[in-house]
């Protein structure tokens, strides 16, 4: 302050003639100011117990309103009143910010089917904003996902039990069957052999008899060779009725011993065969639930309780990189205000703030929330070209009184102007250090 009048009269000095004059005049006015500033500084100083952290800008501006700004939009004023308060730009916001709704990655080409819900709708948390075409498909695959666990349960439940009584019966009547058949047939060949036997018995008898005979004269050649041939063919009847004989008890034996074999793996329940059946059914249900799930992500749901602030996508459409839809929390409201680094010292949480927009019907009210723990490059500016667009700001976020919140909860990232009142008069500051 003092500096801007020493300038101007320094100015008016030089453009004089008279100069000697203009100085001492000059040098008597910045003494008397100075005098003056702290004379009022003091009188403040001795009427007010005041921390060590006190301001004397705060102590003048009582007397002399004055104003500090800076590039980045923000700026503080020292009030009449003694109060300091800073201004600020900054953004509507809902509390938990805006959630963009999507799709899984896997279904992200699929078309909407039908959309259940518009642009400013209240949707509760679980709540079905649109369907897609997939869900034909997926509802065919769960399906025979189904079908397949149902077989494999079956499969399953069917070894644990084991054979039915009557299979095991059956088999073992299968079995005495050919205990049966084997012990007549081998008794019907040994029959025929003892038979045979005889036979050739008596043919080897006569045809030693005829050889005496036809060495003696008494019969002929031919009578000879004819008990010679029946003897012949009587050893060959025995030797195959012998061969048979071994033939069919191999045979029937190999039959009984498969038979047997047959009654054992029927009866048995092999653990081997319980554990392939569950792995199987096991991995028959994970198909099934997998296709469940994806079946229930065909639907698009609200992840929680809010507002859809836009619909991106209409029915038949694919859902783009947009997302479906656009969903926030507007039942409380946020202005993330960029206070510049220079002034968020000033700025505390509980503190009382004013928000105001071309856009409002009215002069809105809030409470600090919470201040950023990182400076940043501005982003929110003011229509002023000159302004600076590399500005360093911490962001401040204010709570919109519940009372107000309705004049704003459909104009998330609307630009507005903020005044936080950080400092009270001297009075009030220091009856606030003491409690």
């Amino acid at each position: 302050m003092i500096g801007a009048r020493v300038e101007k009269l320094f100015q008016k000095f030089c453009a004089s003639g008279n100069s000697r004059k203009i100085l001492s005049r000059s040098l008597i006015c910045m003494l008397s100011l100075a005098v003056f500033e702290f004379v009022l500084a003091w009188v403040v100083l001795a009427n007010t117990n005041l921390p060590n952290s006190f301001d004397p800008l705060l102590a003048v501006g009582k007397f002399f309103p004055t104003e500090h700004s800076d590039s980045a939009g923000s700026k503080t004023l020292v009030t009449e009143h003694g109060q300091i308060q800073v201004s600020a730009l900054g953004r509507l916001e809902p509390s938990g910010e805006i959630a963009r709704v999507s799709v899984p990655a896997f279904l992200k080409d699929e078309r909407v089917e039908v959309v259940r819900v518009k642009q400013g709708d209240w949707v509760k948390e679980g709540q079905i904003l649109c369907t897609l075409d997939a869900q034909k498909r997926l509802r065919a695959s769960l399906a025979e996902a189904n079908t397949e666990v149902v077989v494999w349960m079956a499969k399953r439940e069917r070894i644990r039990a084991g054979a039915k009584r009557g299979e095991i019966d059956a088999q073992k009547a299968a079995i005495t069957n050919l205990e049966y058949e084997l012990q007549n047939k081998i008794d019907a060949q040994n029959a025929l052999i003892s038979k045979v036997t005889n036979e050739l018995e008596f043919n080897e008898i006569e045809a030693a008899r005829y050889l005496t005979l036809h060495k003696q004269g008494a019969v002929s050649a031919s009578q000879y060779d004819g008990k010679i041939t029946a003897l012949r063919v009587s050893k060959a009847i025995l030797e195959e009725a012998l061969s048979e004989r071994r033939r069919l008890h191999q045979t029937l034996t190999a039959q009984i011993i498969e038979s047997k074999a047959t009654l054992s793996k029927i009866a048995e329940v092999r653990d081997v065969d319980l554990s392939v059946a569950t792995a199987e059914l096991e991995e028959a249900q994970a198909k099934f639930n997998k296709v469940k799930t994806d079946l229930d992500l065909a639907s698009i749901r609200a992840p929680y309780s809010g507002r859809i602030l836009k619909m991106n996508v209409r029915a038949g459409e694919t859902v783009t990189d947009k997302g479906v839809a656009d969903l926030a929390s507007t039942n409380r409201m946020l202005v993330v205000a960029e206070v510049h680094q220079s002034d968020v010292s000033k700025v505390k949480v509980g503190q009382s703030a004013t928000i105001f927009s071309d856009s409002i019907k009215k002069t809105l009210s809030g409470t600090v929330e919470s201040i950023g723990w990182q400076v940043q490059k501005q982003r929110t500016f003011a229509q002023d070209p000159s302004s600076s667009s590399d500005a360093r700001i911490v962001e401040v976020k204010i709570a919109v009184s519940s009372n107000d919140r309705h004049y704003v909860e459909n104009l998330s990232n609307m630009q507005v102007e903020v005044s936080i009142r950080c400092h009270d008069h001297p009075a009030n500051i220091t009856s606030s250090v003491k409690s």
